[in-house]
């Protein structure tokens, strides 16, 4: 399942609010490339979140276990 797209100002969308690194930026939801949720994260912090996954993360990697599609 992919992130929400959000058009305009998402920051005046009701329960949104602006990510936990202090950047006054919104967060939204990032996945994995099975459609996992990760972590909330902005454009700013996102890139550091990343580093702490594996390289192919966000591709659709292989797995030892079956994921189940909702």
């Amino acid at each position: 399942m992919p992130a929400p797209n959000f058009s305009g100002d998402a920051m005046s969308k009701p329960g949104l609010e602006s990510c936990s690194c202090g950047s006054g930026e919104y967060a939204p939801a990032r996945f994995d490339g099975h459609g996992i949720f990760l972590t909330y994260a902005c454009d700013k912090c996102w890139p550091e979140k990343l580093r702490g996954y594996r390289p192919d993360i966000l591709e659709r990697y292989e797995c030892d276990e079956p994921i189940d599609e909702e």
